[in-house]
């Protein structure tokens, strides 16, 4: 793994500029990505993003330092940890978050939807851009399991949107019992977070499910691509699926579908591990 993750950093470093170049070139959704992975990438924006992600990211320091308890009996097991432990080794590092955050900066309606929502911490960038965007009809809908992580990411999500025009939805439940309500909101979505269920067959399932809820140029973002064998089948999988273009972050890949435009060109970039 770790040889892999040196092989990918020097690989992208080396293409970095032709790979944006073209991305930017053969894509009508290409300048926002690149934009957004420049921007994540240099901590660069407006003062106002760059005032909203300083918010933001104190949300972190104050999960590390928590040490209320965490049910996660709902799966057969008699476990209970740490609110700081499961940020530790499960939140999405700062510069991913910072990604999600320009991603979802837009003028227009943009809609959302994540599968994981954990405690909140990637969940709350995409709220904090649309309430930024400040467009009425913009929605970010998230589905969680666990009772104890949708109350904490709630109450995270409340502090953050009050009385702004940022709507949010937290679905409880597994996602096998829960992830067919996205046919009742009779949303088409512009970014899909898959971060829930880090096996092969939920993976694809759920992309597959969820292509017919996607606008056109939607963006599919999976986490941990390199995680597990089973990750990497499902990832190597999804790209013989029709895209546009794909990005291999190695943590997190990202796949684009563009109406009538199927090149399939793929592409490596590094943002962080």
């Amino acid at each position: 793994m770790k040889y892999s993750k040196i092989s990918h950093l020097i690989k992208s470093k080396l293409i970095e500029n032709k790979s944006i170049n073209e991305i930017r070139t053969h894509f009508t959704s290409g300048e926002k990505l690149v934009s957004s992975f420049l921007k994540a990438k240099k901590r660069n924006g407006t003062e106002t993003e760059k005032n909203s992600l300083k918010t933001l990211d104190t949300y972190g320091n104050e999960l590390s330092k928590r040490e209320d308890l965490i049910d996660f009996s709902l799966f057969g097991i008699n476990e209970k940890q740490t609110v700081s432990g499961v940020f530790q080794r499960a939140a999405s590092k700062t510069k991913w978050c910072h990604f999600f955050y320009f991603l979802s900066r837009n003028d227009k309606e943009t809609n959302i939807l994540e599968i994981g929502t954990n405690l909140g911490v990637s969940g709350q960038y995409f709220i904090g851009a649309l309430c930024d965007n400040n467009i009425k009809d913009s929605n970010f809908i998230t589905f969680e399991g666990v009772p104890d992580l949708c109350k904490i990411a709630n109450e995270r999500f409340l502090k953050i949107s009050e009385d702004k025009n940022c709507n949010y939805k937290i679905i409880q439940g597994l996602y096998e019992d829960t992830l067919h309500q996205v046919d009742d909101f009779d949303i088409k979505y512009d970014i899909i977070f898959i971060d829930g269920n880090h096996k092969y067959k939920p993976t694809i399932e759920y992309y597959e499910y969820l292509l017919n809820h996607s606008k056109d140029n939607a963006v599919f973002i999976f986490d941990d691509i390199n995680w597990s064998d089973e990750m990497k089948k499902a990832w190597q999988d999804i790209l013989k699926t029709n895209y546009s273009y794909s990005i291999d972050f190695f943590k997190m890949g990202i796949i684009v579908i563009e109406k009538d435009n199927h090149l399939k060109k793929n592409y490596n970039l590094f943002l962080t591990l």
